[in-house]
């Protein structure tokens, strides 16, 4: 079975994806990453082939569907509203979601897991692009791991493994699964972490059992980086047994929400780390409390 890669240049991408990914480079373009994932099978799941390219300008993502014909997407930094990061056991997944012509888009890649530290790699490539800035390589520092010392293993390993690189955490909250009438889950375990740049969310993949009574083990997470210069609004509304975050991510005349369900007993702490992204860093979220 063959594996992601990163090619050394365009010449280096089989064909026909190739030609495609080198037609539509410019020439004065500079390649930071370049990621080829071959197709390949995960028990059902069957990814496609594509190329992801991550330049000094703009992301780019190449796909060769089913049927033969290959797509391309493609956005520049400024018009990238947030990436999210699937991790399976045997698969992973890209999705960014971008402004075009006034309306929020989605782009979705799919890889082989083994080798997912080339696309971690590339989004932190690409949030630095949003920021316009270059983060060093380093990873949480000792006092931001003593935040997360108390949460589940899980989520201090994804937090270590997945954080955006030299931006400092300044707080972080975590909740247990959601469950509503017969062990239902409503909403997975997740965690909402804030660093001096960016919003990032960490949730285990959601449930869909109908019935509570047996609890699977679950190996996958969902990472979601919302850079802070996006988050407009924030609105945290009350729901049946839990409360909403709602996340108002903007891009001039587009805009695109992201909806997070939480315990009632969190929202003292989810509510004082919304607010801090007024302060400490550039953003202009403001937020409506539509219930005490």
């Amino acid at each position: 079975m063959s594996l992601p890669s990163m090619p050394k240049s365009c010449e280096d991408v089989p064909a026909p994806l190739q030609v495609v990914i080198g037609r539509e480079l410019q020439s004065k373009e500079i390649v930071h990453h370049l990621v080829f994932s071959p197709e390949f099978k995960a028990g059902k799941f069957r990814p496609l082939e594509s190329v992801f390219c991550v330049t000094d300008r703009r992301w780019l993502a190449v796909l060769r569907r089913p049927d033969g014909n290959i797509s391309l997407e493609s956005a520049p930094f400024e018009h990238t509203l947030l990436i999210a990061l699937t991790i399976v056991l045997l698969h992973g997944g890209l999705q960014i979601e971008f402004a075009e012509g006034g309306q929020s888009r989605s782009m979705v890649l799919h890889f082989n897991t083994v080798m997912e530290r080339l696309y971690s790699t590339a989004i932190r490539d690409l949030l630095d692009g949003i920021d316009d800035a270059h983060s060093p390589g380093t990873l949480l520092d000792p006092n931001s791991r003593l935040m997360l010392q108390d949460w589940p293993l899980k989520f201090q390993n994804y937090a270590v493994i997945y954080m955006p690189r030299g931006s400092p955490l300044i707080t972080a909250v975590h909740w247990d699964t959601l469950r509503g009438a017969f062990g239902r889950e409503t909403a997975p375990s997740a965690a909402l972490l804030l660093t001096d740049r960016h919003l990032v969310v960490i949730a285990e993949e959601k449930s869909f059992h109908r019935f509570g009574f047996r609890r699977d083990a679950k190996y996958g997470g969902i990472i979601s980086y919302i850079p802070r210069r996006r988050l407009v609004r924030y609105d945290i509304t009350e729901q049946r047994r839990a409360r909403s975050l709602i996340l108002e991510l903007r891009i001039r005349d587009t805009t695109e929400k992201l909806e997070l369900l939480f315990p009632t007993e969190k929202c003292t702490e989810v509510l004082r780390l919304v607010q801090q992204t007024e302060r400490n860093g550039a953003t202009a979220a403001r937020g409506v409390i539509n219930a005490t």
